[in-house]
């Protein structure tokens, strides 16, 4: 730090430690007098009094400063958890708590991985901050396929095996793999009960000039950071545990389409906002042909298959037309197209 930030300058001759119970809060230095001579040697306890003083008035508002920044976490957990409350939408909840968790940590970007329990790998599922709007949707659509991470693999998947935050501000220690340089990361994980869920990376820290957000390469993420960012992480893995209940409440396991139940909900609901907002409406009811005889020659399996696979498609078209596919019931399929 003393080459760092040429301290030189200051020409240091007295340096007096600022010692609080025992802990030395600081360093108070001195150098020549205005006229170029030294402090005498009598002065020293007048200097070590002034130091006592010092470090009493700083210890009080360092500790005003961190009660400032608990009050200031607990506002924040509790405003995103009632942000959250009603957001039944898994894909919609993941965004808003990397959003929220992005926002309250200044950080530059971040993204939230979830574990797939299938291959064990850390899979990205949303993306926030600083990053092109078009890509970040493609991503949080799932259209774009992003790197997985083997449970070990990078910090994430370090993060994920140690079951704890790392929080990384020294630039050299860090792995640069894409074109962004990385100078800080905090990974913490995503818990609900003993099981591991995922984890929420964050990357580099902004700073706000003349009302614009900039990088800040000397942003360091703190220690109150990361009890912040493991608190909503904790909120996080909770609800998504609440939505991933819901979801398949109103889901057709088979197809991973919405169910007949979910169906005759929002076919209500859109037809009341058209009719209030006087906007155009239709719905689209679709049979698969010969699906009978199908089963009958190639099986019951087969015929799932096929399900599956028209399923599918009807779900990625939907997701570029912003429409609402459904499984009405065996193989009749329902899309509902808002506009």
């Amino acid at each position: 730090a003393w080459e760092k930030y040429n301290l030189r300058i200051l020409m240091s001759d007295i340096w007096c430690p600022l010692i609080k119970k025992g802990e030395v809060k600081g360093i108070l230095t001195l150098g020549l007098k205005k006229d170029n001579t030294q402090i005498q040697e009598s002065e020293l306890p007048f200097l070590q009094n002034l130091a006592s003083i010092a470090t009493t008035n700083i210890d009080s508002v360092l500790k005003y400063e961190k009660n400032e920044i608990i009050l200031r976490n607990v506002r924040t957990l509790y405003d995103v958890n009632q942000q959250l409350a009603d957001v039944n939408d898994f894909k919609k909840l993941c965004i808003k708590s990397l959003a929220s968790s992005v926002k309250a940590l200044k950080a530059q970007k971040g993204n939230l991985m979830l574990l797939n329990e299938t291959t064990n790998e850390l899979e990205i599922k949303v993306v926030w901050g600083d990053i092109p709007i078009q890509v970040r949707d493609r991503i949080n659509s799932g259209e774009m396929k992003t790197k997985t991470f083997k449970i070990g693999e990078g910090v994430a998947g370090l993060c994920a095996q140690l079951r704890k935050a790392i929080r990384e501000n020294n630039r050299s220690n860090i792995e640069q793999v894409g074109k962004n340089i990385v100078h800080s990361m905090l990974t913490v994980p995503l818990i609900r009960g003993e099981k591991l869920v995922g984890v929420i990376n964050m990357t580099n820290k902004i700073k706000s000039i003349d009302g614009k957000n900039v990088l800040d390469p000397l942003g360091k993420f703190t220690e109150d950071d990361e009890t912040l960012l493991l608190g909503l992480a904790d909120q996080a893995a909770g609800n998504l545990h609440k939505s991933k209940l819901y979801s398949a409440s109103i889901t057709d396991k088979l197809t991973g389409l919405y169910n007949k139940r979910q169906f005759d909900l929002e076919l209500g609901e859109y037809i009341e906002k058209c009719i209030y907002d006087k906007s155009d409406l239709s719905l689209a009811i679709i049979d698969i042909d010969h699906f009978k005889k199908f089963n009958d020659t190639h099986g019951h399996k087969a015929g799932d298959l096929v399900l599956v696979q028209v399923a599918k498609k009807l779900h990625d078209i939907s997701i570029k037309n912003n429409s609402l596919a459904f499984r009405y019931g065996g193989e009749e399929l329902c899309v509902i197209l808002p506009k």
